[in-house]
C-alpha cells in the first residue's frame, strides 16, 4: 500500500524547527573514526599528540542527538515540518554539506537548529533544502550542515524547480590524483553505531523489500571515506586545512566494494567524484572539498 504524499508549501517554507540538544565524547569520535576507515592514530587513538575529531563528525549529529545508547530509527525529534505528509519508503538522502567555522571540539554538548530553505518539485519528485547551525554554550558557530532530502513521487504542487545546473562539474582534463578506498564487508555495521541505525543497513530483509540485493552502505559513510581521500592529498590529512565538502550522492554503495575518488585541484576547492570501481559506477557527483585558504574571505560556495 503507497501512502499518499502531500505539501502545503505555506507551512513548510522557512519552517524553524525547535532548537535541539546534541553531545558527544571522545569515544563517540574513535567510533566514528573507524567507521568511515580513518584510522590514522591521528583520528582513531586518543593519546596521540595531535588527536583530532574528523572533521566531518558533525554530520552524524541530526540523527545521535545526545543519545548514548542506540536511537530507533525514526523515533528521534521530527526532521519532518508540519504541513508534509510523506510515505517512509519513498524517502532518499540526496545531497550534503558541511562548513567548519573552527576546528570541531573534542566533546561537548551544542545547540542544533534547522530550518527548511528550499521545497523544490523536481518532477519525479520533491526536494526539501535544510540547514542546520550548531553553536556552542558561548553562542559561537562550530558549523553549517546543508541537508537534501528527495521525495520520490512527490510533485504537482506548484513549488518552484529549483536550480539543475550541475555544480562543481570535473574540468576537462585527467584528474589531478585517484585514490582507491576499500570498504569493509561489514563497513555499515561498524558507521551505524555513530547514529544512523536505519535498518536499511543492517537488515537483509528491509533491503530487498526495498529493491536492494543485500543492505547498503549509509550516503553519509560514503561521504566519510571519500573526504579521506582528499584530507590525504590535499590536506596532509590535518583537519584544520579543511574547511568543508559537499557532495550529491548519484547510487548507492553495497559494503565491501571499492571507493574510487577522482580529484581535481582547482584554486582552494578540489572538485572530486566518487565510483564503485566493481561496477563502474558513479556514486558521489556534483562534489567538492573547500580547503583552508590563506584568505579567510574569498569562499567557495558550498
Amino acid at each position: 500500500a503507497t501512502m499518499e504524499q502531500s505539501v502545503d508549501l505555506k507551512q513548510v517554507l522557512g519552517y524553524v524547527f525547535e532548537p535541539t540538544t546534541v553531545a558527544y565524547n571522545r569515544r563517540d569520535l574513535l567510533t566514528y573514526a573507524i567507521g568511515i576507515g580513518a584510522v590514522e592514530t591521528r583520528f582513531a587513538f586518543e593519546d596521540d599528540p595531535d588527536f583530532s575529531a574528523y572533521p566531518t563528525y558533525p554530520v552524524v549529529l541530526g540523527l545521535k542527538g545526545a543519545e548514548q545508547d542506540i536511537v530507533q530509527f525514526g523515533s528521534g525529534p521530527s526532521m519532518l515540518p508540519p504541513g508534509l505528509v510523506i510515505d517512509p519508503s519513498k524517502l532518499l538522502h540526496g545531497e550534503q554539506a558541511i562548513e567548519l567555522f573552527q576546528e570541531v571540539p573534542l566533546e561537548g554538548t551544542f545547540t542544533s537548529q534547522t530550518k527548511v530553505t528550499g521545497f523544490a518539485d523536481k518532477g519525479k519528485g520533491a526536494l526539501m533544502s535544510t540547514e542546520t547551525s550548531m553553536t556552542n554554550d558561548q553562542g559561537q558557530l562550530i558549523c553549517k550542515l546543508r541537508s537534501g532530502i528527495f521525495f520520490r513521487g512527490l510533485t504537482g504542487f506548484g513549488g518552484e524547480r529549483g536550480s539543475s545546473a550541475p555544480v562543481n562539474v570535473p574540468p576537462p582534463r585527467a584528474p589531478d590524483a585517484v585514490e582507491a578506498i576499500p570498504t569493509l564487508p561489514h563497513q555499515a555495521l561498524i558507521y551505524r553505531l555513530s547514529g544512523d541505525y536505519n535498518p536499511l543497513h543492517a537488515d537483509e530483509g528491509m533491503a530487498t523489500m526495498v529493491g536492494f540485493e543485500k543492505p547498503i552502505l549509509h550516503g553519509l559513510c560514503t561521504l566519510g571515506m571519500s573526504s579521506r581521500a582528499i584530507l590525504k592529498r590535499f590536506c596532509n590529512n590535518d583537519p584544520k586545512n579543511f574547511r568543508g565538502i559537499a557532495v550529491r550522492f548519484a547510487a548507492s554503495v553495497y559494503p565491501g566494494e571499492t571507493l574510487q575518488v577522482e580529484m581535481w585541484r582547482e584554486g582552494n576547492d578540489v572538485i572530486f567524484q566518487t565510483k564503485v570501481q566493481e561496477r563502474n559506477l558513479l556514486v558521489i557527483t556534483g562534489a567538492a572539498v573547500q580547503l583552508q585558504g590563506p584568505e579567510a574571505g574569498a569562499r567557495a560556495k558550498l
